[in-house]
């Protein structure tokens, strides 16, 4: 699967070599000297590649292979540092070969590339050559919109392992499973006393970690067999029979680069359109002359939620009402369109920073770098029960996952959590942009707080933003550490 950064060299590449011969009394040379500039730019970025390579063979000359679940990354070689950033089961960094023991941590505090310290007893395998990996242990894929394999319970009460069981205690447990439901279906009271119990028959089976019930929405860092039974391994390190679940994909949906074929405002479909005609107002002859209706056109054709809207003109008031004014003297009413518009942010921004711009109003996101808006798409904020909060804020916390309670859209419940939500960015508190893989209702207001994007747009978000994440890290912290952050403008 191509990256967005994969498309968009194989789309100037494309273009290079797609032009046509030179025009009359153009110079023939001009096609050579575009191609001789672009190889001397990807030279160029070689050059520093092989540098950056040879600073940390230098600097952080043996690998090490990341064995626990999630590894802090701290500030100083102590247990009680300040915590930077993170490290996640299966990934891969560079570390120095030396470490330094304390009380906590015998096997010794060994420097990161490119900051900060690891303790190798918490979880990392070190060697002068790449340690070999375990196939059950998958770190997570930057390059694809959704970073881990997501997995649907789909039935009601399955068991998640601290071992994969054999046949035998896979079947013990789906035993005690029934019990619990038959008991459930004719007294939950007791049911509960009976899933909460520490000792005795009714107590539920020590291997199982928990029971997950239908719905459950899990991220899969791998596949183990035992007994000719395939387990998915979570990334938290259990373990759930893999015919239990069900793969969850998400959303195809994602916005658009803003350049100068395509300059803002870029109109948005937030749901299916059918356009409206204005015809007279007929319904009491007494009313002043000039006053109109919008009906629907029952032959006109339906404009698809997350389309850019081809024939939007303009926005005009009409009895206090806002429309948007369509090609062909049709018309759509205010809230079926999300406008991405240029912001003028109230403060000031350096030519090559980039942050975003999220419009609550609009229900539109829109990258900038500098004064230059880059990219446009459709997101979902909070519904009126949990708005976003609106200000300027600075990315706080950037994780490729993290975990998440209380989504809102069209997840079952307010407890229902997420393991490893994707390309996570919080910017207030426990507020964030981040991936939504379980609804497609871009465009409206649908979750608890946090700005949903789909997972091409987050990916591309998280990818634009800083901090950047340094290679074979998880996720760090920007607040009192050296990794700069993004502002995030939130508007009305």
């Amino acid at each position: 699967m191509l990256t967005w950064r994969a498309l968009i060299l194989t789309g100037v590449l494309g273009a290079l070599a797609c032009e046509r011969g030179p025009r009359e009394g153009q110079a023939a040379s001009s096609s050579d000297e575009s191609a001789a500039s672009l190889s001397a730019a990807a030279q160029e970025a070689a050059a520093r590649a092989a540098e950056e390579q040879a600073r940390i063979d230098a600097e952080y000359p043996s690998h090490a292979l990341v064995t626990g679940v999630q590894l802090p990354v701290r500030a100083a070689p102590e247990p009680n540092a300040t915590v930077i950033g993170w490290l996640r089961l299966g990934a891969r960094v560079r570390v120095k070969t030396e470490g330094t023991p304390s009380p906590r941590c015998a096997t010794g505090w060994h420097a990161v590339n490119p900051t900060g310290y690891a303790c190798a007893g918490q979880g990392l395998e070190i060697g002068s050559e790449p340690p070999e990996a375990d196939a059950s242990a998958v770190a997570a894929d930057r390059e694809a919109p959704l970073p881990y394999e997501y997995l649907k319970v789909k039935e009601d009460l399955v068991p998640e392992y601290h071992n994969p069981p054999t046949r035998d205690e896979h079947t013990e447990v789906m035993a005690w499973a029934a019990r619990y439901l038959a008991l459930r279906a004719r007294s939950p009271e007791q049911a509960e006393r009976m899933r909460s119990a520490t000792r005795g028959t009714d107590a539920p089976p020590a291997r199982v970690a928990r029971f997950l019930d239908r719905g459950v929405i899990v991220a899969m860092a791998g596949i183990v067999r035992r007994e000719e039974r395939r387990y998915a391994r979570t990334v938290t390190g259990r373990y759930i029979l893999r015919v239990q679940l069900h793969r969850k994909d998400g959303s195809t949906f994602h916005g658009v680069e803003v350049n100068a074929e395509r300059p803002l405002p870029i109109p948005w479909a937030r749901q299916d359109i059918r356009p409206r005609e204005r015809l007279p107002d007929l319904r009491d002859e007494d009313r002043r002359s000039g006053d109109w209706r919008f009906f629907r056109d029952a032959e006109a054709e339906i404009i698809p939620a997350g389309t850019i809207v081809g024939s939007w003109q303009r926005r005009e008031w009409f009895d206090g009402n806002v429309m948007h004014v369509l090609d062909g003297d049709r018309f759509a009413r205010a809230w079926y369109i999300g406008v991405a518009e240029l912001a003028e942010p109230p403060f000031e921004v350096a030519a090559d920073e980039p942050w975003v711009h999220v419009d609550l109003g609009e229900q539109t996101l829109t990258l900038y770098r500098g004064s230059d808006p880059v990219y446009s798409t459709l997101v979902s904020s909070g519904d009126p029960a949990h708005p976003t909060p609106r200000g300027i804020f600075r990315i706080q916390r950037k994780m490729i996952t993290s975990t998440m309670s209380n989504l809102g859209g069209d997840v079952d419940s307010d407890r229902y959590r997420i393991e490893d939500v994707p390309y996570t960015q919080y910017f207030e508190q426990g507020i964030a942009l981040h991936a939504a893989f379980w609804h497609e209702r871009f465009g409206q207001l649908v979750s608890h707080g946090c700005v949903n994007l789909s997972p091409v747009d987050a990916q591309r978000v998280f990818e634009f933003t800083w901090p950047e994440i340094p290679a074979g890290w998880h996720g760090v912290v920007t607040h009192q550490t050296a990794f700069r952050s993004s502002r995030v403008w939130v508007t009305d």
